[in-house]
């Protein structure tokens, strides 16, 4: 396996030494991160991924400092990476949306950004039969030991025999699942 580098493209340029390439660069957010803050990650790479979503806000001007911040009317706009890389590279419209975004809401925004293009991972409840996806349960003598040989805590006896017993009721009551 090839060591993976995980790093803000503001913070890239002081930490790396100039040389330093990658087989990948990949951006998240592209849509709202600046071209030329992306610059010296994108200049190291030999393939670029990026993940954007051209009907979001660009990139917003960030400063830091003690003089008074500039005026709307002297902001200069910002060319977003993800404007940017769509005019020179291949792209691929995803339209599958897997957040927990509310049914409605998700509708709206698909019939008002993206001409209805947008679906939704169906959520527990619509493939369950309407029973709830998840059940939380409090057992008494259900808590384990921290295991010395690794991290985690153990399962102890009560806790396994609760799960066997679910997983029983579930093939009694749901069969074909």
């Amino acid at each position: 396996l090839l060591p993976v580098w995980a790093a803000s493209p503001l913070v890239l340029p002081m930490v790396l030494p100039g040389h330093r390439s990658f087989d990948a660069v990949i951006v998240l957010d592209a849509e709202s991160t600046s071209l030329q803050s992306a610059v010296p990650a994108l200049a190291r790479a030999a393939q670029v991924v990026a993940f954007g979503d051209g009907e979001l806000g660009g990139p917003r001007p960030f400063t830091i400092g003690v003089e008074p911040s500039r005026t709307a009317g002297e902001q200069h706009d910002l060319v977003s990476v993800f404007e940017a890389l769509t005019a020179v590279l291949p792209t691929r419209t995803l339209s599958t949306v897997y957040r927990g975004t509310d049914r409605a809401l998700m509708n709206q925004l698909s019939h008002s950004f993206y001409a209805g293009r947008l679906t939704m991972v169906p959520r527990g409840t619509e493939i369950s039969s309407g029973e709830r996806p998840l059940i939380v349960e409090y057992l008494a003598d259900g808590t384990g030991m921290p295991s010395a040989e690794h991290e985690g805590v153990e399962s102890v006896a009560a806790e396994v025999n609760r799960v066997v017993d679910l997983v029983f009721e579930h093939i009694r009551r749901r069969p074909h699942q």
